[in-house]
């Protein structure tokens, strides 16, 4: 009686303590052990009176962290971070102008970022975007052609 009552209430316990564990594990392994999201740019961007503005991808910030929300499209707050372009052949370089992350989406290990119009001198300019936060970093770059 006593003994079974206390022993149903502990397996009780502990089954739900485990479910707890294991979706706090998923909500913070945020894909358990895919392959790390790396930082990319969109290929083939339109050169517009000799500037270009690139757009891509990138991993989520350490410390970055998703408001509980029943909302459709729910923003998250992005923890410290650097994202920043250079232009290579012309040394020129400067921050990124927007980064957003859905958290709440398909694609919520990663975040979208758009750069701040770039400069372009004539023929092909090699920009590199890099991502950086207090664990990792990560580059990517892309020629771009400028008839001039």
């Amino acid at each position: 009686g006593k003994f079974m009552s206390q022993r149903k209430a502990l397996f009780v316990f502990a089954r739900t303590a485990c479910l707890g564990m294991g979706i706090a594990a998923l909500i913070a392994g945020c894909g358990g052990g895919d392959e790390p999201v790396e930082l990319s740019i969109e290929q083939a961007p339109m050169v517009i009176a000799n500037t270009v503005v690139l757009h891509g991808r990138s991993f989520v910030p350490n410390g970055s962290s998703c408001p509980a929300s029943s909302e459709y499209v729910i923003f998250g707050a992005l923890g410290p971070n650097t994202i920043a372009y250079q232009n290579t052949t012309t040394g020129v370089d400067g921050p990124v102008f927007q980064d957003l992350w859905v958290c709440n989406s398909a694609e919520g290990r990663s975040m979208t970022w758009t750069s701040n119009p770039i400069s372009l001198v004539a023929g092909v300019n090699v920009i590199t975007v890099t991502m950086t936060d207090a664990r990792r970093s990560s580059s990517a770059s892309i020629s771009v052609r400028n008839p001039g």
